[in-house]
Order: C-alpha cells, then sequence, then structure tokens
C-alpha cells in the first residue's frame, strides 16, 4: 500500500537536483571570487619574501590560477552533491511506497567516534536517517515518532532530539523547517 510523498516546497533533494540556471551560475562566480582572493594572497605573501619587483605579474598569475582552481573545485562539489542527492531521491521513492514523506534534508550525525553523512526523512510514523556509502559505511537509524520527547535548534544547523531513552544530534539542511515540522 503505497503512500506516496506530501506536495511540500522542493526539498534539498530537489533543489540539489535543480542546480542549473542561475543558482549554479552564482556559486560558480563565488568560487572563482574565492579562488582569485586566496591566490592574490599567496602569491603576495610569496612575493614578500622574494622581493617586489615582479610581483605585478605574480598578482594576475594568481588570480587566472587561484580562480580557475577554484571553478574546477567548485564543479567536482556540484558533481559530487548531485550523486548524493540522486541516491537519496532512490531512498525518498523507497520509503514513499510505504509511508508519507513529509520532508528530507541533506543531514549528519555523530555515532561514537565516526560522522555518518547522509540524508534525514520524516514520515507520519518515523524519523529515518540513512547514510551514504561514499565516505562511510551504510548506516539506517529510526527513530519513532511517539518516543521523541524533545527537539531543540541548537544551533544554525544543529539540531537536537531527545528521546525516553536518549539523545541524538543532527546537522541538517533547512533546520528551521525540520523544528517546526517536528515541534
Amino acid at each position: 500500500m503505497g503512500r506516496g510523498i506530501q506536495n511540500s516546497p522542493p526539498s534539498y533533494i530537489e533543489e540539489q537536483t535543480m542546480i542549473i540556471g542561475l543558482s549554479l551560475i552564482k556559486r560558480l562566480i563565488l568560487y572563482l571570487v574565492f579562488g582569485m582572493v586566496w591566490g592574490l594572497l599567496f602569491i603576495g605573501m610569496f612575493s614578500w619574501f622574494s622581493g617586489f619587483g615582479h610581483m605585478i605579474g605574480f598578482f594576475q598569475d594568481a588570480a587566472i590560477a587561484g580562480g580557475s582552481f577554484a571553478i574546477l573545485m567548485g564543479l567536482l562539489l556540484e558533481i559530487y552533491k548531485i550523486i548524493v542527492a540522486n541516491k537519496f531521491k532512490k531512498v525518498k521513492l523507497k520509503i514513499a511506497q510505504t509511508s508519507t514523506v513529509r520532508f528530507d534534508s541533506e543531514a549528519n550525525t555523530v555515532m561514537g567516534a565516526k560522522v555518518f553523512e547522509g540524508w534525514l526523512f520524516l514520515t507520519d510514523e518515523n524519523l529515518i536517517f540513512k547514510s551514504h556509502k561514499l565516505k562511510t559505511q551504510n548506516n539506517e537509524m529510526i527513530i519513532p515518532m511517539n518516543s521523541i520527547q524533545n527537539i531543540d535548534k541548537i544551533s544554525f544547523n544543529r539540531l537536537s532530539i531527545r528521546l525516553f531513552n536518549g539523545l541524538y544530534e543532527f546537522r541538517v539542511a533547512n533546520i528551521n523547517k525540520w523544528v517546526e515540522l517536528l515541534n
């Protein structure tokens, strides 16, 4: 008996799979500016130690090299985000076969000494965390909604979930939406 996905604003998965257009361009411009600033700082620092006579050409090279490197790293980061988002889109559809997925977003949690990166799903009955295998082992945590005693926003991206028998903390995207839906 499939329950489906509630009509709600696009979740983080949908946002990350729609990174074409202006949002991607804005992020690439940010990467470019960031890379140029750091490139200039490093070249300026090295020029300070070697003398200022040939510094002008180094500044141009630094801006080009730093900006190019930052755009390359930014593109790799965007590709990584798309891969992770697509993996969890499939997981969301699988969960939606048995439950209504009310909300979901990227999340991570600490268990013991390991950080698990993954996705947090809110259904009518459970809060489900699924990690991905890209950086760590695959891990799943299911928290029944009726076992949640208290929800607290600890910081701009940290959510504390107190159960009757323990405490879990998650770093989540869209924390205000999580607090609103869980309270």
